[in-house]
């Protein structure tokens, strides 16, 4: 995923030093990701639903990223051990 500065023309992809987490939404989820989902994306999306081929390698499904307890705890689980790794 990327930001841009519109004044300086200018556009880089975030990664885990801009951020621990991002949380996005649409009209009736709201999805948690780790710096480990987005960083080196230009873009990520979720599906709803499987490709009609069948294909799911390299897919996000809104099962994996939905704000629930499993998923706070697996992102922030994470979040923790590289706290303690980095010992910052």
């Amino acid at each position: 995923m990327t930001t841009n500065n519109w004044h300086q023309k200018t556009k880089r992809k975030y990664d885990e030093s801009d951020c621990d987490v991002m949380m996005l939404c649409d009209y009736d989820s709201v999805y948690l990701l780790s710096a480990f989902d987005f960083t080196g994306k230009t873009a990520f999306t979720i599906r709803r639903e499987e490709a009609k081929n069948g294909q799911t390698r390299g897919m996000h499904f809104h099962d994996d990223y939905v704000l629930s307890q499993k998923r706070i705890k697996k992102v922030f689980g994470g979040v923790a051990q590289r706290i303690r790794a980095t010992g910052s």
